[in-house]
C-alpha cells in the first residue's frame, strides 16, 4: 500500500475527508522546519495536526522507540493515545502516567516493540508546545 493510500485510510478511520487549514499548515511545517509552535483554539484538531506528520516521520524498518511525546496531564495523554489508535497506523502507542504501581508502566514498556513517542534521537515534543527537530 502506498503512502497516499495509507494517509487516506487514516483520515477515513478518523471519520474526516481532509485535513483542515491549520492541520495542513502544521503538517507542512513539522515536516520541513526545525522548530514548530502550534497555537490553535481548543477543538481545532491540534492532536491530529502533530500526530499526522509524526506518522510520516516514523521509519517502518527501525526497531524500538522512535518518538517521545510529553504532555502535562493524564487526560491529554489518553486523548493522544485514543486518536493514535483510531488512526489505525499499526504502530504501538504506550502511554505512561502516575497514580498506580510503577510495575504497571515497566511491564507495558517491556512489552512494547513499536512505541509511539517522538524520535528521541532528533526530536523533543510537547502537545500544543514547541517541537524541536534540530
Amino acid at each position: 500500500m502506498n503512502y497516499h493510500s495509507k494517509s487516506t485510510n487514516i483520515l477515513l478511520n478518523l471519520g474526516i475527508e481532509e485535513l483542515n487549514e491549520m492541520q495542513l499548515a502544521a503538517n507542512e511545517t513539522i515536516l520541513n522546519k526545525n522548530e514548530t509552535l502550534l497555537l490553535s483554539p481548543t477543538g481545532s484538531g491540534k492532536t491530529l495536526a502533530f500526530l499526522y506528520p509524526l506518522y510520516q516521520l516514523i521509519d517502518p524498518d527501525a526497531k524500538g522507540i522512535q518518538a517521545l511525546i510529553l504532555v502535562p496531564s493524564r487526560e491529554l495523554g489518553l486523548q493522544i493515545e485514543q486518536v493514535w489508535k483510531k488512526m489505525g497506523t499499526n504502530y504501538k502507542v504506550n502511554i505512561c502516567y502516575g497514580g498506580h504501581n510503577i510495575d504497571t508502566e515497566i511491564k507495558k514498556s517491556v512489552i512494547a516493540t513499536k512505541c509511539f513517542n517522538w524520535n528521541s534521537r532528533k526530536n523533543h515534543g510537547s502537545h500544543g508546545k514547541r517541537i524541536d527537530r534540530s
